[in-house]
């Protein structure tokens, strides 16, 4: 999504008529890719907020299938958005692979070079935590403790949701505008999306200056 932004810039730049084609396939590049996060995000955020519910009613059942839907909700984003050497695909397993040879079964290889730590990794441990602590106060039914577990999980999952489907909304927009030809807006739309991307990056990702988009200087206001 760097590079989509960094190109709808570039393809806006200067005194020429702008490259509408590119601006609209980068935008629509960003606006599916934050569309997967958000719907993840929003899958994640309903069985928290089911799982709250169940407990007003007490229905074990009811609980105990949310936080299998919830475990479930991020497994399956880690697979979609995480780095290989944070599921444990490490260098000597790809190795293994093209050998066709399998890898062992719940082996947590360590990772010669592992990416930087990053504080949006701190944020998914905690996550974690609160999820694995949920099922342990669910067996042992300690209802108030069982609730505090998904209060503190559900605002950090609303903002995720809200942060995505701002920059879907801002690149949507994007596309409509570079379609029909339209400048006007397209310079907020961007400003915007971009905002939303840097105040998420200060937040969780720290100083990556590959991760910046580059701002808005083109010939489109």
């Amino acid at each position: 999504m760097w590079i989509d932004s960094n190109r709808i810039v570039s393809a806006g730049r200067g005194d020429m008529e702008p490259t509408w084609e590119e601006i609209s396939a980068a935008a629509g590049d960003i606006q599916w890719r934050a569309e997967l996060m958000a719907n993840f995000w929003s899958e994640i955020a309903e069985h928290v907020q089911e799982a709250l519910l169940c407990i007003e009613d007490e229905d074990r059942v009811g609980i105990t299938n949310e936080l299998d839907g919830l475990s479930n909700a991020c497994d399956a984003c880690h697979m979609a958005s995480w780095s290989p050497a944070y599921l444990h695909v490490t260098g000597s397993i790809v190795d293994g692979w093209l050998k066709n040879l399998p890898s062992e079964h719940d082996v947590n290889e360590v990772d010669d070079n592992p990416p930087p730590p990053i504080a949006n990794r701190d944020s998914m441990q905690q996550l974690w935590h609160n999820l694995r602590m949920a099922k342990l106060r669910l067996r042992n039914w300690q209802v108030e403790d069982l609730q505090e577990e998904l209060n503190e999980m559900a605002p950090i999952v609303t903002t995720r949701v809200e942060r995505w489907k701002g920059v879907a909304k801002q690149a949507a927009t994007i596309v409509k505008l570079a379609s029909s030809r339209q400048s006007d807006g397209m310079k907020s739309a961007y400003t915007d999306m971009t905002h939303t991307c840097l105040t998420c990056h200060a937040e969780l990702v720290g100083t990556r200056e590959i991760l910046v988009p580059m701002p808005w200087d083109g010939s489109v206001k």
